[in-house]
């Protein structure tokens, strides 16, 4: 189970960094965008060409909020897959010391066994000399 949450944590991850480099990559589209329209600004424009440009705008902030709403939903992912991952650690230490105490009990009942095998011998072999 470890193993697996482990696995999911790996896989949340990869997907929270590839939605952050989407968000990166829009907003490096946007300020590549502004920074040609600020360069050209010293020519000529049209106001088909501001309205363009206003709305190119407009779409890649819109496609930004998404894909920001993409990444915290990544992260939340991530959240969750960390915390399952440390519910199935303390699962696990908790059966290592669950068995740990069996073990230990068995092994004292084994050790109680023999004593008493051990007893019965002596005790035998000290009954069979006196009779």
């Amino acid at each position: 189970m470890e193993d697996q949450a482990k696995n999911r944590l790996g896989l949340a991850n990869a997907r929270l960094n590839a939605e952050i480099q989407k968000l990166d990559r829009i907003k490096e589209a946007i300020f590549a965008t502004v920074g040609e329209f600020r360069r050209v600004s010293g020519g000529r424009f049209t106001a088909g060409r501001i309205k363009e440009f206003n709305y190119f705008i407009a779409t890649m902030k819109e496609r930004a909020a998404e894909q920001q709403k993409a990444v915290e939903e990544a992260r939340k992912d991530v959240e969750r897959a960390r915390e399952a991952l440390i519910l199935a650690a303390r699962q696990r230490e908790m059966y290592d010391k669950l068995r740990a105490r069996a073990f230990a009990l068995h092994m004292e009942e084994e050790r109680r066994a023999e004593y008493r095998a051990t007893d019965e011998l002596v005790s035998y072999r000290g009954n069979k000399m006196y009779s």
